[in-house]
């Protein structure tokens, strides 16, 4: 039987210092702070920060997300409330090593039968700049050191566990999401060059989308923005339909996170305070667009309708139009989708606002488009930029 230790509660003063992800507790409640990093997707790590602070956490700004300090609870929270984080991490340890067997040696401190449960498999995932440490060889370290810890994997999915190492410097984390975050739970059927959920609740927000006003997507496709614009508008929790890896964590607590979970749960309104609407012109993205919607949980929160653009008529007098035009190589592959889009907004919805994604800013000007603030982002490996414009910016 491999020898368990104890929970990061129990840990004495003197063995703080060497693992910073262990503090003591604080607070009236005396529950213990855990250091915690929410990456985010590039170019989105402001609205991560602004989703952490809007819980009541301190974040600080880092390469590829942002960190924080926080609760078991907090943690748990991050992962069901933030709509744009990609992954929510806990840091375990954080020491200096140049050579493998220094490195080996740190890894093997490590308590992680605090964390892991008994048969515990883990995924290693390494990142590595500026360092003399080989990702097999940190790979190989950890899993060695995890099993002498916990014992053989039991067969149970693995857990994530994240090495950065940078100039001397090793960080070692674990992933508490399991899944990207961006798996909500509601797609089956994403089509072709899909948008990611969490992509695309952080274009919403970073065009000033927060339910307040009625939206619509006349280019559905899959149907994610106008999905993910029906749960924000119903203050819907966006992991509420999926389980997290956190949940299988030794520090976990069922009860404290079922009561957590309720109070989010319990904040979502029916109905929601604006309409959101979806068209495209193929009747099958209709058809995912629908089912995407039942499955989340808002199919009476959005409408959706096949039919052209050009044939659109606007279904309120002021909102805000977003659309995400098919992405060729050539500006040629989506010519006609941007005519229709600039033909739509200088016509019929000359006063609604409006986001579009697109490869090329340029091609928009080309239309007559004349975007007022423009957001950078990298998504599936191409660089995409975010423009927005309107009437009202």
């Amino acid at each position: 039987m491999p020898r368990r230790r104890g929970n990061p509660k129990g840990f004495k003063a003197s063995q703080l210092s060497s693992f910073p992800a262990f503090q003591r507790a604080e607070g009236p409640d005396q529950r213990p702070k855990f250091h915690g990093f929410a990456v985010a997707p590039p170019g989105f790590r402001d609205l991560v920060a602004r989703e952490l602070r809007a819980l009541g956490l301190a974040p600080t700004p880092e390469e590829g997300g942002v960190s924080f300090r926080g609760t078991w609870d907090d943690l748990g929270r991050v992962n069901l409330c933030s709509a744009v984080a990609s992954r929510v991490l806990v840091r375990v340890a954080r020491f200096r090593a140049e050579r493998p067997a220094e490195a080996a040696r740190h890894l093997a401190r490590i308590p992680w039968g605090a964390w892991l449960p008994p048969g515990a498999g883990v995924e290693v995932r390494v990142a590595r700049r500026r360092s003399r440490l080989h990702s097999g060889a940190l790979t190989d370290a950890v899993r060695a050191a995890v099993e002498r810890s916990v014992g053989p994997p039991a067969g149970s999915p693995p857990f994530r566990v994240q090495v950065r190492a940078v100039a001397g410097e090793v960080v070692v984390s674990l992933d508490t999401s399991g899944d990207h975050l961006h798996r909500r739970g509601y797609r089956l059927d994403p089509g072709t060059a899909p948008l990611r959920e969490n992509v695309a609740a952080a274009l919403l927000l970073a065009a000033g989308w927060e339910g307040q006003e009625p939206l619509l997507d006349p280019m559905a496709g899959a149907g994610t923005l106008a999905v993910e614009a029906a749960r924000m508008a119903c203050g819907m929790a966006p992991g509420w339909q999926r389980a997290f890896a956190f949940e299988r964590m030794v520090p976990h607590d069922p009860s404290r996170w079922e009561t957590v979970r309720a109070e989010v749960l319990a904040r979502a309104r029916r109905p929601a305070p604006v309409p959101v609407f979806a068209s495209d012109r193929d009747p099958e993205a209709v058809a995912r667009t629908r089912q995407a919607a039942r499955r989340a949980g808002v199919a009476g929160e959005l409408q959706a309708a096949c039919v052209a653009l050009e044939c659109l008529t606007p279904p309120c007098p002021r909102g805000l139009l977003v659309a995400d035009p098919p992405h060729g190589v050539r500006l040629g592959g989506r010519r006609e989708a941007l005519e229709a889009l600039a033909a739509a907004l200088k016509g019929p919805f000359r006063r609604w606002r409006w986001g579009i994604l697109t490869p090329d800013p340029a091609a928009l000007e080309m239309m007559g488009l004349a975007s007022r603030r423009v957001r950078r982002l990298r998504h599936g490996g191409r660089t995409l930029f975010w423009a927005l414009g309107g009437p009202e910016g």
